[in-house]
């Protein structure tokens, strides 16, 4: 679609990066995306919905502020069999 309107330039490349360029993430999140603008009845997507979208599939992304917390594997008991 070379008119469309539906996602933006910088939208594209927003999603390109929070997929980490995998084209089944890219589907799933642009799917969510319209489903997300449709119950918004909106015609357009933005990053607004992309934020909420990435929160809902629990996306993590190079450069995203969610980082799981990691616990070291020495603080864990180790119980000998």
């Amino acid at each position: 679609m070379p008119d469309q309107t539906v996602f933006s330039e910088e939208l594209m490349a927003e999603i390109h990066l929070r997929a980490q360029g995998i084209p089944r993430v890219i589907n799933a999140v642009c799917d969510n995306l319209l489903l997300t603008a449709f119950a918004s009845e909106s015609k357009v997507c933005t990053v607004d919905m992309l934020d909420e979208v990435c929160k809902d599939m629990r996306l993590e992304w190079p450069g995203s502020r969610r980082v799981r917390s990691r616990v070291p594997a020495e603080s864990f008991e180790r119980t000998p069999y």
